[in-house]
């Protein structure tokens, strides 16, 4: 799925990619974006980066190494 709108003013791009967890770890980091659910690109100021700190807080990541 894409959608594109308006920037919103910021100086950081963030960009998000939803997979299913199996074709994340059973994809090889090339062609793993070909597998994403859903793609979100945008611009972001500093309060994205106060609030999702917040969000995720309690979160244990899940590393994938892009060799």
């Amino acid at each position: 799925m894409q959608r594109s709108w308006v920037p919103t003013d910021g100086c950081f791009f963030v960009e998000l990619k939803v997979h299913n967890y199996n074709d994340a770890v059973s994809s090889a980091s090339k062609d793993r974006w070909k597998k994403a659910l859903l793609r979100l690109s945008c611009r972001f100021d500093e309060r994205f980066l106060v609030e999702s700190s917040k969000l995720f807080k309690d979160a244990t990541p899940t590393l994938f190494s892009n060799k």
